[in-house]
């Protein structure tokens, strides 16, 4: 019992250790326009930039611009980010670069 115990808690604890939450992942990364609602060509949140991102709205110096609604982690493939614009409710596609 002892051992079917330890052999459960690993996994669990890996799975837990990997995810992280959207903002962390679109923060780590850089994006590129694809096609829909555009707020930039190229969405980088490491400074100097004049956005950031947190709790999942991506803010211009310091205004609200986009939420994120959807992040594809795609393997072999570019990375999928899709925002949806806080005035309008128009969305736009970026890919992770």
């Amino acid at each position: 019992m002892f051992h079917m115990k330890k052999t459960l808690v690993w996994p669990l604890l890996f799975l837990i250790a990997a995810c992280e939450s959207n903002s962390d992942y679109v923060r780590k990364h850089e994006w590129k326009y694809g096609h829909g609602h555009h707020i930039g060509d190229w969405l980088s949140f490491a400074p100097p930039t004049s956005f950031r991102i947190a709790h999942d709205t991506i803010y211009w110096r310091d205004t609200a611009r986009a939420v994120v609604t959807e992040v594809n982690k795609r393997v072999g493939a570019d990375n999928k980010l899709i925002l949806r614009d806080v005035a309008t409710d128009n969305t736009g596609t970026y890919f992770g670069k």
